[in-house]
């Protein structure tokens, strides 16, 4: 399945190039990241993407190879085993009831490029 990748960006974003991702050593303490994590939730609830954020995080920790850097942020520039450790806890922070696929398993989506407009075909809301 093909996503709007700007979509996703847009979210993982919030939590790669907040404030807690600018501190010396962001990892060390994954709690500093629930400002941007609550945030992120919201704004995905306003939009109506929280069921599509879930699956992409999920997508992307159980297959991160290759995909995951493409949105590891530009203040600290995330490792991919970093990304996959700080996007784990982010879907466990917003969706504590819920389990992750195991490795290589989950959805098989492709994050593309593409205009709002064919987005919104392909979601069929045009």
């Amino acid at each position: 399945m093909k996503v709007n990748s700007h979509v996703i960006e847009k979210y993982i974003w919030l939590i790669t190039n907040g404030v807690a991702a600018s501190a010396e050593n962001p990892m060390d303490n994954l709690e500093n990241f629930d400002r941007e994590i609550e945030m992120m939730k919201k704004q995905a609830e306003a939009a109506g993407d929280e069921e599509l954020l879930k699956m992409s995080l999920d997508s992307l920790i159980a297959n991160p190879n290759g995909r995951i850097q493409k949105f590891n942020g530009q203040v600290f520039g995330f490792r991919e085993d970093q990304m996959v450790e700080l996007l784990t806890y982010v879907f466990h922070y917003v969706w504590l009831e819920e389990e992750l696929s195991l490795p290589g398993d989950g959805v098989d989506l492709e994050f593309v490029s593409m205009s709002d407009e064919e987005w919104s075909i392909r979601q069929g809301k045009s």
